[in-house]
């Protein structure tokens, strides 16, 4: 089938060269549809990467589903395609939203003790009571302290991802949050796991004589880290 063809048709017409897999069908209904989204979605805040992956999304979403799942399309698919862009705008806008609450959090340093825990600590340590005898202040104090000047060089999201594994959430959680794969969140928060771990000696030998002790204390790692350093 033609081009011109293809255009004369109607919208459900298109969809049913679709699903008698004619490729120039497809690509009829991007470009028929497209524009039009495109229109819509410019007038509207959305950051323009966000923009492109809204309509993206719909259109290869209703495209499957109606042409492979073989769903039967509404009357008015125009219409149909508009109000699906924008309940996706809107989920964009509030899962942006979320993420900023969420960066906000993490630059707590309070907020992501659990997950510098998890990464420089032996599993058994307690460290919301320090053994009896310690100097000064007790002992959660000097971790907040050792927390805030590890996170200091971490981007937002890097701290996001930090206080979410704090929170105990599973990988693959954080990784749709991130909007990535599986596999590609994993890896991103393998590598900054290990440069979180890696730093922590150094940022050891930043605390005064009272929150190092406390820290070395709490941290046995990195007090063996920091001593390799020496």
């Amino acid at each position: 089938m033609n081009r011109q063809a293809l255009r004369d048709l109607s919208d459900k017409a298109l969809i049913d060269a679709m699903r008698d897999g004619a490729p120039e069908a497809w690509q009829e209904f991007m470009m028929r549809f497209r524009p039009l989204l495109e229109h819509y979605v410019h007038r509207t805040e959305l950051d323009p990467n966000d923009r492109a992956d809204a309509i993206d999304s719909v259109l290869e979403d209703c495209a499957m589903r109606w042409a492979m799942d073989r769903v039967e399309p509404p009357n008015n698919v125009t219409a149909y395609l508009l109000r699906a862009v924008t309940y996706r705008r809107k989920r964009i806008a509030r899962d942006a939203n979320r993420r900023a609450g969420r960066y906000e959090l993490a630059g707590d340093a309070a907020t992501i003790q659990g997950a510098v825990l998890s990464l420089c600590s032996e599993a058994s340590v307690r460290y919301s009571h320090g053994p009896a005898g310690f100097p000064g202040e007790e002992p959660r104090g000097s971790l907040r302290r050792f927390c805030r000047l590890l996170i200091e060089p971490l981007s937002d999201e890097d701290r996001m991802i930090l206080a979410r594994l704090g929170d105990g959430l599973p990988h693959r959680e954080i990784a749709a949050e991130l909007h990535m794969s599986y596999e590609a969140g994993r890896k991103r928060i393998q590598r900054l796991c290990i440069r979180v771990r890696d730093s922590a000696p150094g940022v050891l030998e930043r605390l005064n004589a009272a929150d190092r002790l406390h820290v070395e204390r709490l941290l046995p790692r990195t007090r063996a880290a920091a001593e390799r350093r020496r």
